[in-house]
């Protein structure tokens, strides 16, 4: 187990298991919720008079929960979803947890000392860049 410090506030690093335990158990758990809430409303509508009253019926009560998810569905897609995502990106691609981080910082490193070396070897050291027929920078052999 190590800690992170990188941000605000430390950070454990247990590792992809515990999260991915984490996932499984919020999905199955959608699931066993919507039947509990179903559930649930039956018993409520059947025996409190002022649901009875005020839905008329069972399927406009039904309807009405339903219509109230939707609404909630689409501020959580509009406006929750977005600061979330962006969130877990920030999460994903700190050097230390990424390996595609790590490993895209190291091939522009890279880079960075191709160009570098290819800027010495073509403009012969002397700061100014040598003609080549071709155009393309490629220095022929």
């Amino acid at each position: 187990m190590k800690i992170s410090r990188d941000s605000v506030v430390p950070q454990l690093e247990l590792g992809p298991r515990l999260g991915g335990l984490k996932v499984l158990y919020q999905r199955t758990g959608t699931v066993a919720g919507v039947i509990t809430m179903l559930s649930a409303m039956t018993a409520a509508y059947s025996t409190t008079p002022v649901l009875q009253e005020f839905f008329g019926s069972f399927p406009v009560f039904v309807l009405s929960a339903v219509a109230t998810l939707v609404v909630y569905m689409a501020v959580d897609f509009m406006a929750i979803l977005p600061s979330e995502q962006r969130f877990l990106g920030v999460q994903a691609q700190r050097t230390e947890r990424s390996p595609l981080k790590r490993d895209t910082e190291q091939i522009l490193r890279r880079l960075d000392t191709l160009e570098q070396t290819e800027a010495l070897a073509t403009d012969g050291g002397d700061g100014h860049l040598d003609d080549i027929p071709d155009g393309c920078g490629c220095v022929e052999v």
